[in-house]
């Protein structure tokens, strides 16, 4: 299954930890759990995937449960917002980083909770990429956890499976765990110790019991996108955010290339970010990957093609950085200096010309690389995709195709 999900590590084992940690690790990467069952004695692995039907799982109710402990949730305060992967690049031996951020999570709390996670043993940009954003999703949901001492029923349960529990006394029904840690208890005992969290791919499935409160869970579907943009990337965004200025890595690149870049904001706070569908061999549409969303913000005047201050609207953006390029129709500029409501920019950047723009017309703040396609088109070529919009509420279906010809 690894193989199937191009999941290749570089990893080494240079005996500075034990052999344990270093299995632990490699586990934590591909997010896996060593067990070993107690009848045959044999260890296996089990991957940590949503490879379960909810229908078909074990059950443990009030008729199974002897007790259910430390059930909590974490505080929405303290749910991490950002995760930073630093890797190896396989070809290079540079060590680097890739960030992720949920915006979903920094609406509810503004204050960057951030975590790194140092991986040497991930090779590449595209996976460091998809373990952030699996990494994301489990640290910034708000998932459960509790201690159950059950029945022999629940010794049919491994490490790392999944169960669906049944509490009345919470107001829990067809809640999917996953058991972080078993005690089964003596050859002759009949009671079994389980410590389990809740399963971040099962939270969508949750129904919660009416319980008096009149409380009415609030809606996780994705929106809608309401403005997107595609554009070929520039030759200094290629720069910073592709080749890092390397010389071998522009070497490599074929004449005539280009890459997309998609720009769109977040149409909801439960909207965490978008899947991009490209045209397999076969004419198909198939998830290539996940993207982040762009800040955006809006003209708030006219401005004509010599103005380099102007008032702009914006709900999300707070602070801007120096030479922060921004894209206005078709004209780039980097930002030289401003605020919250006003910009000083240099007009006609990366061999745009200088136009003059309308009042209400989209700004969108590019000085980011997590809403480019890590695909190499060449002069020509036109690319095709849907997007899907995504959230913990599951995905979007396909919206209308979008295409651009690279020049």
């Amino acid at each position: 299954m690894l193989k199937a999900e191009r999941f290749g590590l570089c990893a080494r084992w240079d005996q500075k930890m034990s052999l344990e940690d270093f299995i632990g690790e490699i586990c934590q990467i591909i997010d896996a759990q060593l067990t070993m069952d107690p009848a045959s004695g044999k260890y296996s692995l089990k991957l940590i995937r949503p490879d379960y039907e909810a229908e078909s799982l074990l059950v443990l109710g009030p008729s199974d449960i002897i007790s259910l402990d430390d059930f909590t949730r974490p505080d929405p305060n303290e749910l991490v917002n950002q995760v930073t992967i630093v890797y190896e690049n396989w070809e290079t031996g540079v060590e680097q980083s890739i960030t992720e951020s949920n915006a979903a999570a920094l609406a509810l709390n503004p204050e960057m909770n951030s975590v790194e996670m140092k991986y040497q043993a991930v090779p590449m940009q595209e996976l460091a990429r998809r373990i952030a954003f699996r990494e994301l999703a489990q640290f910034s949901a708000w998932l459960a956890t509790c201690t159950i001492q059950a029945n022999r029923k629940a010794a049919l349960l491994k490490m790392g499976d999944c169960f669906v529990l049944n509490w009345p006394k919470l107001g829990i029904e067809s809640m999917v765990m996953r058991v972080t840690y078993m005690a089964q208890g003596s050859s002759t005992g009949w009671m079994v110790k389980i410590s389990c969290v809740q399963d971040v791919d099962g939270v969508p499935d949750i129904s919660f019991q009416e319980v008096g409160s009149g409380w009415t869970p609030p809606s996780v579907e994705p929106a809608a996108l309401d403005a997107v943009r595609l554009y070929e990337l520039p030759y200094h965004l290629v720069s910073a955010f592709v080749t890092y200025d390397n010389d071998s890595a522009w070497a490599d690149l074929p004449a005539g290339y280009g890459y997309l870049a998609i720009a769109a904001s977040p149409p909801s706070a439960v909207t965490t970010g978008f899947k991009i569908n490209t045209l397999d061999a076969y004419g198909a549409w198939s998830v290539d990957r996940t993207l982040a969303f762009l800040e955006r913000g809006g003209l708030a005047q006219r401005i004509d093609d010599v103005a380099t201050t102007f008032s702009f609207s914006s709900e999300s953006r707070a602070t801007i950085g120096s030479n922060l390029p921004i894209l206005v129709d078709d004209e780039w500029m980097l930002v030289k200096g401003g605020g919250s409501q006003s910009l000083t920019v240099e007009r006609g950047c990366m061999d745009t010309v200088p136009a003059a723009h309308e009042l209400g017309v989209i700004i969108w703040f590019c000085g980011s690389y997590n809403n480019v396609l890590p695909k190499t088109y060449v002069s020509g070529q036109t690319a095709s995709v849907k997007l899907q919009p995504t959230g913990a509420g599951g995905d979007m279906p396909l919206d209308r195709e979008f295409y651009i010809i690279f020049y």
